[in-house]
């Protein structure tokens, strides 16, 4: 997901430099001060950061199976949310090698 909002930052803000400290907090509160990108997605970050990155971040605490469900989940819609504006990444490789019968 990370590397999607560095992607989404990069696109969205015309290839400004990020925050300094490249967390999902600060990349939502740049955008947020800038008015750079979607306002759901940026909400999105924000929640993400704040409810449910933070607070597991530290070694101690054990995410219950619910939690890491929840917190894949937000992700993924976060990062669907990015990719939907982001431009095809063209492919890097050929084709699969066409194998004889």
């Amino acid at each position: 997901m990370e590397a999607v909002l560095k992607r989404y930052w990069d696109h969205e803000s015309g290839g400004r430099k990020g925050p300094k400290l490249e967390t999902i907090g600060n990349y939502a509160a740049e955008m947020n001060k800038e008015n750079i990108g979607d306002n759901k997605v940026v909400e999105s970050l924000r929640t993400l950061a704040r409810l449910h990155r933070n607070p597991i971040i530290h070694p101690e605490y054990i995410l219950t199976v619910d939690e890491a469900v929840d917190t894949v989940g937000i992700a993924r819609s976060v990062k669907s949310g990015m990719l939907r504006t982001l431009p095809d990444v063209p492919l890097t490789t050929g084709g699969a090698p066409v194998l004889p019968p």
